[in-house]
């Protein structure tokens, strides 16, 4: 249980998706305990293989988005 909570903190932490204290947190755990370090090194390894692409919605998708939006308010 507790690797699994270790391998989603880092994940969050290697998008940035944590609250401040907790990033900070995150990167006094992976300084200091041998459990988050490797998970740390693991991810960041599977992470920096994965493309760096961005994907950009057409704009008709986008104005039926807000338009929905608009009707469910």
């Amino acid at each position: 249980m507790a690797q699994n909570y270790t391998t989603n903190q880092v994940i969050k932490y290697l998008y940035n998706e944590l609250p401040a204290l907790e990033h900070l947190e995150a990167e006094y755990a992976i300084e200091h305990d041998n459990e988050w370090k490797s998970a740390y090194k693991r991810l960041k390894g599977a992470f920096s293989a994965l493309p760096k692409i961005q994907f950009f919605p057409r704009h008709n998708v986008v104005r039926s988005i807000l338009q929905y939006s608009r009707m469910a308010s």
